[in-house]
């Protein structure tokens, strides 16, 4: 009797890891991630224009990037406020605005639409230039090989 009590009780065991095992598949499936991993992620600076569902300035922007898209987000990991196709990409470029500020413009042009631009700020006193290059530097590195955008300091 002792055995038959034992081999039921491993049996229910055996039941209910089955059962709950199964039942965690559906729901694992359902939050894998429809985006595909980020290749990089880097600063941007502050976002100051040029999305069109992004009109007020953010104080700290970063840029992942995916298979095929640039994606500009709030902080590090934040919102996302504006997606560029790395394919569409025509321009990148860092220009000098003030003694300490730097800003960067991305241009892309999608499906014949007339050219969008987003610009970036960096304006910190000590790391302001080397923190746009390296933003530029980034954005080259990832942007499609068939479409080469303009790169350039102004």
């Amino acid at each position: 009797m002792g055995y038959l009590t034992a081999i039921l009780f491993f049996a229910a065991i055996g039941v209910v890891f089955f059962m709950t095992r199964k039942s965690s598949e559906p729901a694992a499936a359902s939050q894998q991630r429809t985006e595909p991993e980020l290749t990089e992620r880097f600063r941007l600076g502050r976002y100051v224009k040029g999305f069109a569902g992004q009109t007020a300035p953010v104080a700290v922007v970063s840029c992942g990037v995916t298979e095929k898209d640039f994606v500009v987000c709030k902080g590090v990991i934040g919102e996302e406020i504006g997606r560029i196709a790395r394919a569409c990409v025509t321009g990148v470029c860092v220009k000098k605005q003030a003694e300490a500020e730097f800003l960067l413009e991305l241009s892309w042009n999608e499906d014949g639409a007339p050219v969008n631009s987003a610009v970036f700020c960096f304006d910190d006193k000590k790391q302001a230039e080397t923190m746009a290059h390296a933003a530029l530097d980034a954005l080259k590195k990832w942007c499609s090989a068939e479409q080469e955008p303009a790169v350039g300091n102004a």
